[in-house]
């Protein structure tokens, strides 16, 4: 096996300085947790909101609540409509609850395989994200059932990545792999990678087996080895192991926050009102949608006539670079999606100088809309 790309003191460093013994404890105690609500409340068909509060809280660095100190399964980019009609659909259907708790209750990666096939055929026609191309989802819950068995990087693009990077064993002719091949064998092949790895460097009895994948996914992500992978801004399911403390750095953040935010709670908001999120291949592609221009930081369609909607958010750009930016994104949805659709453009922004309205004043259909954080302190003694 090739490891060119790997950086023998870098991964001696980041294995002395993890803390074993704490991520022990946590992911034992959130697997226990899933495993109850599980076994308590969805496989029983009597599942809630709530419940699903609390497993996404766990999964997901863009839950409710959540903090950037919190371990997390990964940074997932699916938003709460999704989860809820997921888990939803399972709690109301007999035979996919069924099914999925035969997966979550097995340990044998080629009956998991199978029963995964399956879970793609049967769930086929729902649109609950649940067997997503990506993968994302069903891993997540993969890893927070048994974190002993399967690594959180929870994308499978993600995971040929890695693959590829690492020069671990190629998967030949991986879009003609089942969907159960593809979801096993990836996590299998960089399992076995870094096992061999840690053989060669007499680790591989130093780590208890629980933690092993948990500790090999936080290494991949880790910054310097995340930004040698994936050399441009990639945050489709990342595993989320950052601690920044720093006030002003988390509001340099905010606008990226804010795109997010949108994103994961798209139903509540008023534009989720008249505005759907765009899905392709089973998956929600709205959040950065990729063009040959560039991407787009939501692009929404409506609800009852087609129409696309341009939704930009207005960073540290000037208002003329603003407004060139939306007009290109319409012109390629225009050209390339829309057809006989009409295309709109939205700007969002905290607030606005008097260049941008005054170009808007001759730029059709686009709008502004401002956004307000409202920060409140209660008393409760």
């Amino acid at each position: 096996m090739k490891k060119s790309k790997f950086n023998i003191d870098l991964f001696k460093s980041y294995y002395e300085s993890f803390d074993f013994s704490t991520k022990i404890t946590t992911w034992k105690q959130y697997s226990n947790t899933f495993k109850e609500i599980w076994k308590s409340k969805i496989n029983k068909g009597s599942g809630t909101k709530s419940d699903y509060d609390e497993i996404v809280f766990l999964i997901d660095s863009n839950a409710r609540g959540r903090t950037k100190k919190d371990d997390v399964v990964a940074k997932t980019y699916i938003r709460y409509g999704t989860w809820y009609r997921m888990f939803g659909d399972i709690t109301s259907k007999s035979d996919l609850r069924s099914l999925m708790n035969n997966i979550l209750s097995s340990t044998d990666y080629n009956e998991i395989l199978k029963l995964l096939n399956d879970l793609a055929a049967l769930n086929e026609k729902n649109k609950n994200g649940l067997t997503g191309e990506s993968g994302i989802i069903l891993n997540s819950l993969l890893f927070l059932n048994n974190p002993e068995l399967f690594i959180c990087s929870v994308s499978l693009r993600h995971r040929i990545d890695i693959i590829n990077y690492f020069s671990f064993d190629e998967l030949k002719e991986y879009e003609q792999l089942s969907y159960g091949e593809k979801i096993i064998r990836t996590n299998e092949i960089i399992l076995n990678g870094f096992k061999s790895i840690m053989t060669e460097l007499k680790l591989d009895d130093s780590v208890d087996n629980f933690i092993f994948p948990r500790f090999i996914s936080e290494y991949i992500y880790s910054d310097s080895i995340r930004n040698s992978i994936w050399k441009k801004s990639d945050d489709e399911a990342t595993v989320d192991v950052s601690d920044d403390n720093d006030i002003e750095k988390q509001n340099f953040y905010l606008e990226k926050y804010l795109e997010n935010f949108l994103f994961t709670n798209w139903e509540s908001t008023d534009l989720g009102k008249k505005y759907e999120i765009i899905v392709e291949n089973g998956e929600p592609v709205s959040l950065q949608y990729k063009t040959d221009i560039g991407k787009i930081d939501l692009l929404v369609k409506d609800k009852s006539s087609g129409d696309y909607l341009v939704i930009e958010l207005k960073r540290s750009q000037t208002s003329d670079d603003t407004i060139g930016q939306v007009t290109r994104y319409m012109g390629w949805v225009k050209k390339n999606l829309a057809r006989n659709k009409k295309v709109k453009g939205l700007i969002i922004a905290e607030s606005f100088d008097d260049k941008i309205k005054y170009s808007l004043d001759m730029v059709k259909d686009i709008e502004l809309m401002s956004y307000h954080i409202q920060f409140k302190l209660k008393n409760e003694g």
